[in-house]
């Protein structure tokens, strides 16, 4: 088991983002491109005062709204706090009591079909609540799914894509034990 010196707070980053994310982004970026160019040519076809005032402001907002929500929904560490795992994203952490789960393992293999109940399905990360045939209900926080890790409680799944499995499992381990002895 793990040795008494483990830390009460250890951070770890998330591996890159894997495909599906890249995909995702490479699309929603190639569409900000289109647009952009769209909106300027209306801008050089049409100079219209309001018109020329809407392109604009949809030319410049449009960006800055993609590369919000891409800034937002992206992990940029994990964290275990004492009982809890803290997934930090830039604008609204997320803090899931670790009592909640009671197996840890590495998965590597596929989700499967997954229904998105909630959540942000690869801007940045593939993050939120899913629904499974194989897995019930999943709660996923990952860069890269075929990279991670499993918890497993009795009511839920949770998916973790921390770039050392081992030192998380470790650490994750520590906690379990210490909260049963």
């Amino acid at each position: 088991m793990a040795s008494p010196s483990v830390p009460k707070v250890q951070v770890f980053h998330p591996v890159p983002v894997g495909r599906r994310v890249r995909w995702v982004v490479l699309f929603i970026a190639s569409a900000v491109v289109f647009f952009v160019g769209m909106h300027l040519g209306l801008l050089i076809l049409l100079p219209h005062a309001l018109g020329n005032l809407l392109a604009w402001l949809a030319l410049i907002l449009g960006p800055i709204t993609v590369a919000l929500m891409w800034y937002g929904a992206r992990i940029r560490f994990y964290l275990i706090d004492g009982n809890d795992l803290v997934i930090d994203r830039a604008f609204f952490p997320i803090r899931i009591p670790l009592a909640n789960y009671t197996l840890i393992h590495e998965f590597r293999g596929r989700v499967g079909a997954v229904d998105k109940v909630m959540g942000n399905d690869g801007l940045g990360a593939i993050a939120g609540y899913f629904q499974s045939a194989e897995h019930g209900h999943l709660r996923i926080y990952a860069t890269d799914v075929a990279h991670s890790i499993m918890l497993e409680g009795p009511s839920e799944k949770l998916i973790v894509s921390p770039s050392d499995p081992a030192a998380f499992i470790e650490a994750v381990l520590y906690h379990f034990y210490t909260r049963t002895h």
